[in-house]
Protein backbone atom coordinates (compact mmCIF):
# COMPACT_ATOMS: atom_id res chain seq x y z
CA UNK A 1 0.00 0.00 0.00
CA UNK A 2 1.48 2.99 -0.80
CA UNK A 3 2.82 5.44 2.14
CA UNK A 4 0.70 8.58 2.27
CA UNK A 5 2.15 11.07 4.45
CA UNK A 6 0.16 12.28 7.27
CA UNK A 7 0.83 15.90 6.76
CA UNK A 8 -1.26 15.63 3.11
CA UNK A 9 -5.10 15.55 5.34
CA UNK A 10 -6.49 13.89 8.05
CA UNK A 11 -8.23 11.41 5.88
CA UNK A 12 -4.89 10.39 4.19
CA UNK A 13 -3.08 10.23 7.81
CA UNK A 14 -6.42 7.36 8.64
CA UNK A 15 -5.62 5.92 5.66
CA UNK A 16 -1.83 5.08 6.37
CA UNK A 17 -2.63 3.95 9.95
CA UNK A 18 -4.91 1.52 8.65
CA UNK A 19 -1.68 0.50 5.92
CA UNK A 20 -0.41 -0.11 9.29
CA UNK A 21 -2.75 -2.18 10.73
CA UNK A 22 -3.54 -4.69 7.56
CA UNK A 23 0.11 -5.13 7.96
CA UNK A 24 0.12 -6.67 11.51
CA UNK A 25 1.16 -3.54 13.28
CA UNK A 26 -0.98 -2.02 16.37
CA UNK A 27 -3.61 0.35 16.27
CA UNK A 28 -2.29 2.91 18.45
CA UNK A 29 1.27 2.31 16.96
CA UNK A 30 -0.43 3.12 13.52
CA UNK A 31 -2.16 6.00 15.37
CA UNK A 32 0.94 7.60 16.86
CA UNK A 33 2.90 7.12 13.28
CA UNK A 34 0.79 8.28 11.23
CA UNK A 35 -2.32 10.31 12.85
CA UNK A 36 -1.12 12.04 16.29
CA UNK A 37 1.05 14.80 14.83
CA UNK A 38 1.47 17.43 12.12
CA UNK A 39 -2.13 18.61 12.68
CA UNK A 40 -4.46 20.82 14.99
CA UNK A 41 -6.39 19.27 17.36
CA UNK A 42 -9.60 19.23 15.81
CA UNK A 43 -8.37 16.97 12.64
CA UNK A 44 -5.81 15.23 14.88
CA UNK A 45 -9.37 13.96 16.80
CA UNK A 46 -11.17 13.58 12.91
CA UNK A 47 -8.97 10.97 11.46
CA UNK A 48 -8.06 9.34 15.04
CA UNK A 49 -12.07 8.34 15.15
CA UNK A 50 -12.54 7.91 11.28
CA UNK A 51 -9.58 5.45 11.59
CA UNK A 52 -10.85 3.78 14.92
CA UNK A 53 -14.34 3.61 13.41
CA UNK A 54 -13.22 1.86 10.15
CA UNK A 55 -10.89 -0.63 12.23
CA UNK A 56 -14.08 -0.97 14.88
CA UNK A 57 -16.61 -1.75 12.59
CA UNK A 58 -14.38 -3.15 9.44
CA UNK A 59 -16.83 -6.52 9.35
CA UNK A 60 -20.19 -4.32 9.21
CA UNK A 61 -18.87 -2.13 6.53
CA UNK A 62 -17.63 -4.65 4.70
CA UNK A 63 -21.11 -6.40 4.35
CA UNK A 64 -22.32 -2.98 3.35
CA UNK A 65 -20.10 -2.51 0.52
CA UNK A 66 -20.15 -5.69 -0.80
CA UNK A 67 -24.03 -5.33 -1.30
CA UNK A 68 -22.85 -2.70 -3.85
CA UNK A 69 -20.07 -4.69 -5.88
CA UNK A 70 -20.40 -7.39 -7.97
CA UNK A 71 -17.21 -8.74 -7.15
CA UNK A 72 -15.66 -9.39 -3.29
CA UNK A 73 -14.01 -7.07 -1.39
CA UNK A 74 -10.88 -8.62 -1.13
CA UNK A 75 -10.68 -8.39 -4.99
CA UNK A 76 -10.05 -4.68 -4.54
CA UNK A 77 -6.40 -3.38 -4.08
CA UNK A 78 -5.56 -3.31 -0.49
CA UNK A 79 -5.71 0.66 -0.62
CA UNK A 80 -8.83 0.96 -2.42
CA UNK A 81 -10.66 -1.43 0.28
CA UNK A 82 -9.35 0.86 2.92
CA UNK A 83 -10.63 3.95 1.46
CA UNK A 84 -13.82 2.38 0.93
CA UNK A 85 -13.70 1.26 4.11
CA UNK A 86 -12.72 4.79 5.45
CA UNK A 87 -15.95 6.15 2.72
CA UNK A 88 -18.25 3.72 4.54
CA UNK A 89 -17.90 4.82 8.02
CA UNK A 90 -18.25 8.63 7.23
CA UNK A 91 -21.38 7.83 6.12
CA UNK A 92 -22.56 5.10 8.21
CA UNK A 93 -20.80 6.10 11.61
CA UNK A 94 -19.28 9.65 11.18
CA UNK A 95 -22.41 11.44 9.33
CA UNK A 96 -20.50 12.98 7.15
CA UNK A 97 -23.18 14.80 4.36
CA UNK A 98 -23.00 11.76 1.47
CA UNK A 99 -21.44 14.30 -0.99
CA UNK A 100 -18.16 15.21 0.77
CA UNK A 101 -17.64 11.67 1.74
CA UNK A 102 -17.94 10.25 -2.07
CA UNK A 103 -15.69 13.26 -3.27
CA UNK A 104 -12.85 12.66 -0.20
CA UNK A 105 -12.79 9.18 -0.98
CA UNK A 106 -12.21 9.61 -4.56
CA UNK A 107 -9.24 11.71 -3.84
CA UNK A 108 -7.86 9.47 -1.70
CA UNK A 109 -7.58 6.98 -4.50
CA UNK A 110 -6.44 9.29 -6.66
CA UNK A 111 -3.50 10.32 -4.75
CA UNK A 112 -3.09 6.89 -3.80
CA UNK A 113 -2.62 6.08 -7.76
CA UNK A 114 -5.79 4.14 -8.49
CA UNK A 115 -7.07 7.03 -10.89
CA UNK A 116 -8.65 4.25 -12.99
CA UNK A 117 -10.51 3.36 -10.10
CA UNK A 118 -12.12 6.38 -8.41
CA UNK A 119 -15.54 6.02 -10.71
CA UNK A 120 -15.71 2.66 -8.85
CA UNK A 121 -15.54 4.08 -5.56
CA UNK A 122 -17.36 6.69 -6.29
CA UNK A 123 -20.17 4.81 -7.76
CA UNK A 124 -19.87 2.41 -4.80
CA UNK A 125 -20.33 4.33 -2.11
CA UNK A 126 -23.36 7.27 -3.63
CA UNK A 127 -25.01 3.45 -3.91
CA UNK A 128 -24.41 3.23 -0.31
CA UNK A 129 -25.38 6.79 0.50
CA UNK A 130 -28.91 6.67 -1.47
CA UNK A 131 -30.34 3.58 0.25
CA UNK A 132 -29.99 5.71 3.79
CA UNK A 133 -30.22 3.01 6.28
CA UNK A 134 -27.93 -0.11 6.35
CA UNK A 135 -28.49 -3.20 5.24
CA UNK A 136 -29.39 -6.01 8.29
CA UNK A 137 -27.51 -9.00 7.83
CA UNK A 138 -29.79 -12.22 7.65
CA UNK A 139 -28.49 -15.58 8.83
CA UNK A 140 -28.16 -17.43 12.01
CA UNK A 141 -26.92 -15.35 15.55
CA UNK A 142 -23.64 -16.12 14.89
CA UNK A 143 -23.23 -14.44 11.31
CA UNK A 144 -25.80 -12.21 12.10
CA UNK A 145 -24.20 -10.14 15.53
CA UNK A 146 -20.74 -10.75 13.94
CA UNK A 147 -21.54 -8.76 10.89
CA UNK A 148 -23.29 -6.18 13.14
CA UNK A 149 -21.25 -5.71 15.95
CA UNK A 150 -18.35 -6.75 13.86
CA UNK A 151 -16.81 -9.38 15.70
CA UNK A 152 -15.02 -12.20 14.17
CA UNK A 153 -17.52 -15.67 14.15
CA UNK A 154 -15.28 -18.02 16.69
CA UNK A 155 -15.48 -15.40 19.44
CA UNK A 156 -19.02 -14.72 18.57
CA UNK A 157 -19.89 -18.15 18.97
CA UNK A 158 -17.79 -18.92 22.20
CA UNK A 159 -19.62 -15.98 23.79
CA UNK A 160 -23.51 -16.95 23.02
CA UNK A 161 -22.48 -20.86 24.05
CA UNK A 162 -21.32 -19.58 27.36
CA UNK A 163 -23.58 -16.04 28.07
CA UNK A 164 -26.42 -16.86 25.84
CA UNK A 165 -28.12 -14.43 23.47
CA UNK A 166 -29.02 -11.56 25.56
CA UNK A 167 -25.38 -11.53 27.42
CA UNK A 168 -23.33 -12.19 24.62
CA UNK A 169 -24.81 -9.13 22.48
CA UNK A 170 -24.67 -6.93 25.62
CA UNK A 171 -21.17 -7.56 25.34
CA UNK A 172 -20.56 -7.46 21.95
CA UNK A 173 -22.04 -4.10 22.22
CA UNK A 174 -19.77 -2.84 24.87
CA UNK A 175 -16.80 -3.51 23.60
CA UNK A 176 -18.03 -1.21 20.34
CA UNK A 177 -18.57 1.88 22.93
CA UNK A 178 -15.77 3.65 22.68
CA UNK A 179 -14.07 4.09 26.30
CA UNK A 180 -14.09 7.36 28.74
CA UNK A 181 -10.90 8.68 30.12
CA UNK A 182 -10.58 7.91 33.21
CA UNK A 183 -8.39 8.94 35.57
CA UNK A 184 -6.90 8.04 39.12
CA UNK A 185 -5.08 10.64 42.29
CA UNK A 186 -1.06 10.22 42.49
CA UNK A 187 -1.29 9.62 46.28
CA UNK A 188 2.49 10.93 45.91
CA UNK A 189 1.33 14.06 44.70
CA UNK A 190 -2.46 15.18 45.51
CA UNK A 191 -5.68 14.03 46.50
CA UNK A 192 -8.88 12.30 44.24
CA UNK A 193 -10.89 15.34 46.20
CA UNK A 194 -8.39 17.96 44.73
CA UNK A 195 -7.64 16.69 41.53
CA UNK A 196 -11.67 16.67 40.73
CA UNK A 197 -11.41 20.04 41.92
CA UNK A 198 -8.26 21.50 40.31
CA UNK A 199 -10.31 19.79 37.32
CA UNK A 200 -13.52 21.54 37.29
CA UNK A 201 -11.97 24.84 38.22
CA UNK A 202 -9.87 24.60 34.61
CA UNK A 203 -13.15 23.81 32.70
CA UNK A 204 -13.15 20.09 32.49
CA UNK A 205 -16.04 18.05 32.90
CA UNK A 206 -15.07 15.68 35.47
CA UNK A 207 -17.71 12.40 36.74
CA UNK A 208 -17.62 9.61 39.05
CA UNK A 209 -16.54 7.01 37.30
CA UNK A 210 -16.29 2.96 38.30
CA UNK A 211 -14.43 1.87 41.07
CA UNK A 212 -13.92 5.62 42.33
CA UNK A 213 -12.59 6.84 39.01
CA UNK A 214 -12.69 10.09 37.60
CA UNK A 215 -13.88 9.98 33.97
CA UNK A 216 -13.10 12.99 32.31
CA UNK A 217 -14.39 15.02 29.16
CA UNK A 218 -11.33 16.09 27.15
CA UNK A 219 -13.33 17.79 23.97
CA UNK A 220 -10.98 19.77 21.58
CA UNK A 221 -7.93 19.87 24.36
CA UNK A 222 -4.94 17.67 24.39
CA UNK A 223 -4.20 15.32 27.74
CA UNK A 224 -1.06 17.26 28.38
CA UNK A 225 -3.52 19.90 29.05
CA UNK A 226 -5.08 18.62 32.32
CA UNK A 227 -4.04 20.54 35.67
CA UNK A 228 -1.25 18.20 37.29
CA UNK A 229 0.02 16.41 33.90
CA UNK A 230 3.55 17.53 34.22
CA UNK A 231 3.48 17.37 38.00
CA UNK A 232 2.32 13.36 37.25
CA UNK A 233 -0.74 13.98 39.58
CA UNK A 234 -2.75 11.61 38.03
CA UNK A 235 -2.52 8.59 35.75
CA UNK A 236 -4.41 7.59 33.28
CA UNK A 237 -6.23 3.96 33.92
CA UNK A 238 -9.00 2.00 33.55
CA UNK A 239 -11.16 1.45 36.48
CA UNK A 240 -10.61 -2.79 35.84
CA UNK A 241 -6.57 -2.39 36.16
CA UNK A 242 -6.61 -0.32 39.74
CA UNK A 243 -8.28 -3.41 41.75
CA UNK A 244 -5.79 -6.03 41.57
CA UNK A 245 -3.23 -3.76 43.04
CA UNK A 246 -5.96 -2.95 46.06
CA UNK A 247 -6.56 -6.52 46.42
CA UNK A 248 -3.30 -7.35 47.20
CA UNK A 249 -3.46 -4.75 49.61
CA UNK A 250 0.33 -4.49 50.48
CA UNK A 251 1.12 -2.29 53.45
CA UNK A 252 3.19 0.35 54.18
CA UNK A 253 7.06 -0.33 53.96
CA UNK A 254 6.23 -3.73 52.29
CA UNK A 255 8.29 -4.93 48.99
CA UNK A 256 6.53 -6.20 46.20
CA UNK A 257 7.59 -8.17 43.37
CA UNK A 258 5.76 -6.98 40.17
CA UNK A 259 6.65 -9.65 37.22
CA UNK A 260 5.56 -8.40 33.51
CA UNK A 261 5.18 -4.88 34.79
CA UNK A 262 5.13 -3.36 31.18
CA UNK A 263 4.56 0.59 31.63
CA UNK A 264 3.92 0.60 35.11
CA UNK A 265 0.48 1.14 35.49
CA UNK A 266 0.08 -1.01 38.12
CA UNK A 267 3.69 -0.72 39.40
CA UNK A 268 3.16 2.79 40.00
CA UNK A 269 0.11 2.43 42.05
CA UNK A 270 1.76 -0.26 43.94
CA UNK A 271 4.84 1.89 45.12
CA UNK A 272 2.10 4.39 46.25
CA UNK A 273 0.29 2.16 48.17
CA UNK A 274 3.72 0.87 49.84
CA UNK A 275 5.04 4.33 50.32
CA UNK A 276 8.55 5.73 50.47
CA UNK A 277 10.01 3.03 52.75
CA UNK A 278 8.57 0.16 50.51
CA UNK A 279 10.02 -0.68 47.30
CA UNK A 280 8.57 -2.20 44.08
CA UNK A 281 10.88 -4.36 42.44
CA UNK A 282 9.45 -4.11 38.67
CA UNK A 283 10.78 -7.08 35.88
CA UNK A 284 9.96 -5.81 32.56
CA UNK A 285 11.87 -7.70 29.50
CA UNK A 286 10.74 -4.99 26.58
CA UNK A 287 13.71 -2.49 27.07
CA UNK A 288 11.15 0.29 25.72
CA UNK A 289 8.72 -0.48 28.31
CA UNK A 290 11.48 -0.48 30.82
CA UNK A 291 12.44 3.09 29.77
CA UNK A 292 8.67 4.07 30.02
CA UNK A 293 8.42 2.44 33.02
CA UNK A 294 11.95 4.57 34.97
CA UNK A 295 10.42 7.60 33.36
CA UNK A 296 7.10 7.21 34.37
CA UNK A 297 8.62 6.82 38.21
CA UNK A 298 10.52 9.79 37.93
CA UNK A 299 7.37 11.99 36.50
CA UNK A 300 5.08 10.36 39.65
CA UNK A 301 7.74 11.35 41.77
CA UNK A 302 8.15 7.69 42.81
CA UNK A 303 11.49 6.38 43.85
CA UNK A 304 11.32 3.33 45.05
CA UNK A 305 10.56 1.66 41.63
CA UNK A 306 13.25 -0.76 40.80
CA UNK A 307 13.16 -2.07 36.99
CA UNK A 308 15.14 -5.07 36.35
CA UNK A 309 15.07 -5.85 32.67
CA UNK A 310 14.67 -10.03 32.87
CA UNK A 311 12.34 -12.72 32.03
CA UNK A 312 10.60 -13.53 34.14
CA UNK A 313 10.49 -17.20 33.20
CA UNK A 314 14.63 -17.71 33.01
CA UNK A 315 15.88 -14.70 35.73
CA UNK A 316 16.55 -15.77 39.17
CA UNK A 317 13.26 -14.38 40.76
CA UNK A 318 13.66 -12.03 44.10
CA UNK A 319 12.19 -13.99 47.36
CA UNK A 320 9.04 -12.45 48.51
CA UNK A 321 6.41 -11.59 50.44
CA UNK A 322 3.73 -9.92 48.19
CA UNK A 323 3.81 -10.92 44.05
CA UNK A 324 2.04 -9.11 41.46
CA UNK A 325 1.55 -10.99 38.20
CA UNK A 326 -0.19 -9.31 35.59
CA UNK A 327 0.28 -11.78 32.78
CA UNK A 328 0.50 -11.10 29.09
CA UNK A 329 -2.83 -12.53 27.80
CA UNK A 330 -4.96 -12.44 24.82
CA UNK A 331 -6.67 -8.58 25.94
CA UNK A 332 -9.59 -9.68 25.07
CA UNK A 333 -11.50 -7.75 27.84
CA UNK A 334 -10.23 -4.44 26.51
CA UNK A 335 -11.65 -4.59 22.85
CA UNK A 336 -13.49 -1.15 24.03
CA UNK A 337 -9.88 0.30 24.29
CA UNK A 338 -8.10 -1.97 21.48
CA UNK A 339 -10.48 -2.55 18.67
CA UNK A 340 -7.99 -4.07 16.11
CA UNK A 341 -7.45 -6.69 18.84
CA UNK A 342 -10.89 -8.49 17.40
CA UNK A 343 -8.65 -9.17 14.20
CA UNK A 344 -5.53 -9.79 15.26
CA UNK A 345 -6.44 -12.43 17.96
CA UNK A 346 -7.32 -16.04 16.65
CA UNK A 347 -8.79 -19.40 18.42
CA UNK A 348 -5.98 -21.00 18.94
CA UNK A 349 -4.01 -18.29 20.51
CA UNK A 350 -6.23 -18.68 23.79
CA UNK A 351 -5.12 -22.09 24.36
CA UNK A 352 -1.23 -20.57 23.65
CA UNK A 353 -1.83 -18.07 25.74
CA UNK A 354 -2.98 -20.29 28.85
CA UNK A 355 -0.23 -22.37 28.38
CA UNK A 356 2.23 -19.26 28.70
CA UNK A 357 0.13 -17.72 31.45
CA UNK A 358 0.14 -21.34 33.21
CA UNK A 359 3.91 -21.62 33.40
CA UNK A 360 4.25 -17.83 34.58
CA UNK A 361 1.92 -18.15 37.66
CA UNK A 362 3.87 -21.12 38.45
CA UNK A 363 7.07 -19.47 38.20
CA UNK A 364 5.65 -16.93 40.55
CA UNK A 365 4.61 -18.96 43.10
CA UNK A 366 7.75 -20.44 43.42
CA UNK A 367 8.95 -17.44 44.44
CA UNK A 368 6.36 -16.53 47.30
CA UNK A 369 7.86 -17.14 50.75
CA UNK A 370 5.04 -19.19 53.14
CA UNK A 371 2.77 -16.68 53.98
CA UNK A 372 2.92 -14.53 51.29
CA UNK A 373 0.67 -13.19 48.71
CA UNK A 374 0.74 -13.81 45.20
CA UNK A 375 -2.31 -11.41 42.83
CA UNK A 376 -2.68 -13.45 38.87
CA UNK A 377 -4.13 -10.50 36.67
CA UNK A 378 -5.41 -10.76 33.06
CA UNK A 379 -7.34 -8.46 31.44
CA UNK A 380 -9.35 -11.22 29.80
CA UNK A 381 -12.68 -12.66 30.42
CA UNK A 382 -11.94 -16.95 28.97
CA UNK A 383 -12.28 -19.18 31.10
CA UNK A 384 -9.01 -21.09 30.08
CA UNK A 385 -7.09 -17.95 30.89
CA UNK A 386 -8.55 -17.22 34.31
CA UNK A 387 -10.37 -19.93 36.06
CA UNK A 388 -8.33 -23.10 34.35
CA UNK A 389 -4.61 -21.45 35.04
CA UNK A 390 -5.75 -20.66 38.21
CA UNK A 391 -7.13 -24.53 38.79
CA UNK A 392 -4.20 -26.08 37.49
CA UNK A 393 -1.21 -24.38 39.58
CA UNK A 394 -3.66 -24.99 42.43
CA UNK A 395 -3.76 -28.96 41.20
CA UNK A 396 0.24 -28.80 41.29
CA UNK A 397 1.05 -27.01 44.40
CA UNK A 398 -0.88 -28.28 47.73
CA UNK A 399 0.53 -25.45 49.84
CA UNK A 400 -1.39 -22.29 47.57
CA UNK A 401 -4.56 -21.62 48.66
CA UNK A 402 -6.94 -19.04 47.10
CA UNK A 403 -8.21 -16.11 49.13
CA UNK A 404 -12.14 -14.86 48.40
CA UNK A 405 -12.31 -11.43 46.74
CA UNK A 406 -13.44 -8.55 48.74
CA UNK A 407 -17.22 -8.01 47.58
CA UNK A 408 -16.36 -3.95 47.24
CA UNK A 409 -13.81 -5.03 44.58
CA UNK A 410 -15.96 -7.39 42.30
CA UNK A 411 -17.66 -6.45 39.65
CA UNK A 412 -21.56 -6.41 39.37
CA UNK A 413 -22.14 -8.42 42.54
CA UNK A 414 -20.08 -11.36 41.16
CA UNK A 415 -19.44 -14.02 43.49
CA UNK A 416 -17.01 -16.19 44.20
CA UNK A 417 -13.39 -16.26 45.18
CA UNK A 418 -12.35 -14.43 41.91
CA UNK A 419 -12.51 -11.00 41.21
CA UNK A 420 -14.19 -10.24 37.29
CA UNK A 421 -15.38 -7.41 36.01
CA UNK A 422 -17.38 -7.18 32.73
CA UNK A 423 -17.75 -3.82 30.18
CA UNK A 424 -21.24 -4.78 29.61
CA UNK A 425 -22.03 -4.51 33.48
CA UNK A 426 -19.61 -2.47 35.14
CA UNK A 427 -18.87 0.44 32.59
CA UNK A 428 -15.11 -0.81 32.37
CA UNK A 429 -12.61 -3.46 30.70
CA UNK A 430 -13.19 -7.03 31.14
CA UNK A 431 -10.75 -8.85 33.84
CA UNK A 432 -10.23 -11.18 36.25
CA UNK A 433 -7.51 -11.77 39.36
CA UNK A 434 -7.27 -14.48 41.60
CA UNK A 435 -5.19 -14.01 45.16
CA UNK A 436 -3.36 -16.76 46.29
CA UNK A 437 -2.11 -17.21 49.46
CA UNK A 438 1.43 -19.51 50.14
CA UNK A 439 -0.03 -21.59 53.55
CA UNK A 440 3.62 -23.25 54.12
Amino acid sequence: MPDLAASVSPRAAALAALAVVSAGGKLDVALDRCVRRGFDRRETAFAEELAKAAVRHRRFLDYQLETQTARPLSKAPPAVREILRLGAAEIFLLRTPAYAAVDEAGGLARAAGYAGLVPFVNGVLRQLAARGAPAAPPGPDVERLGVTYSYPDWLVRRWLERFGAAEAEALLAAGNAPAPLTLYANAARTTREALARSLREAGFDAADGPFGALAVELGERRLAELPGYDDGCFAVLDPASTLGPRWLAAGRGATVVDLCAGVGGKAFQLAAMVGPAGKVVAYEIDPRKAKSLRAGGRRFGLANVEVRGADVLQAELLAADFVFLDAPCTNLGVIRHKPDIKWRVREEDVAAAAASERAMLARAAASLRPGGRLLYNVCTVEPEETDDVVAAVLAADASLAPLACRPELNGAGEAGPFLRTWPQRDGCNGGFAALLVRTR
